[in-house]
């Protein structure tokens, strides 16, 4: 598999974990609505936003490589019962992707492709900047 391939990959799953993360936040953004602050429910809500941010941003990149679009294995959309149990899995999920985002932003600077390390770098500082969720997480 050439380097390039290896990236694209990587992308493919990165773009994958956005797409079920965004359905992961709206779900929950809505339904604690009356259950919550406005703070949390901008919060999630934000969360959704910056996720939607990312997808379009792989999904140019993807098609630089002339990847294809079709096909991703979406998981089920998860409904919480609880928030702090959703607060639980976002810091989980926060750390996971860290570290996808670090595995994309090595393989782009191994093949020199300068616009993907930005990227990639771009989308780890959103993420150092998102939301600190453990002020919420005694809520329920």
């Amino acid at each position: 598999m050439n380097e390039n391939n290896k990236l694209l990959n990587v992308l493919y799953i990165l773009l994958t974990d956005e797409l079920n993360d965004i359905n992961h936040y709206i779900a929950p953004s809505e339904s604690f609505t009356e259950l919550v602050s406005g703070k949390l429910h901008l919060a999630i809500r934000k969360q959704a936003v910056d996720k939607m941010k990312n997808v379009e941003w792989l999904i140019r990149r993807i098609i630089f490589y002339e990847g294809s679009l079709m096909g991703f294995d979406l998981n089920e959309t998860r409904i919480y019962e609880m928030i702090s149990e959703m607060i639980r899995e976002v810091n989980s999920e926060q750390l996971y992707a860290s570290g996808a985002y670090m595995d994309a932003f090595k393989r782009a600077a191994e093949i020199d492709d300068q616009n993907a390390a930005e990227l990639m770098t771009r989308m780890l500082r959103m993420k150092k900047g998102q939301e600190d969720w453990s002020g919420f997480a005694l809520i329920n």
